[in-house]
């Protein structure tokens, strides 16, 4: 099992404004893109590693809304693959 480490983004056409009234409420939704900042790499072998590589990189990561997320992929023979 890999260990990506993704950026929550808010692309503008997700956006939606709600009237409710008098007010308006504006709705953000929020879609997952993987990390791709040079100097950060973003598959890990373990959820600690991935973890320490946020820390380390936290200069660079500034005003970044991440998650980690595991990654398990199945080939058409059933075989699991890291």
């Amino acid at each position: 099992m890999k260990y990506v480490i993704h950026e929550l983004v808010r692309p503008s056409h997700l956006k939606e404004i709600k009237e409710d009234g008098y007010y308006t409420k504006t709705v953000y939704r929020e879609v997952l893109e993987r990390l791709d900042i040079t100097g950060v790499e973003e598959v890990h072998n373990s959820m600690e590693s991935a973890y320490a590589e946020i820390v380390s990189k936290k200069g660079l990561l500034k005003h970044f809304k991440l998650t980690i997320i595991p990654v398990i992929s199945i080939s058409w023979d059933l075989e699991i693959n890291d």
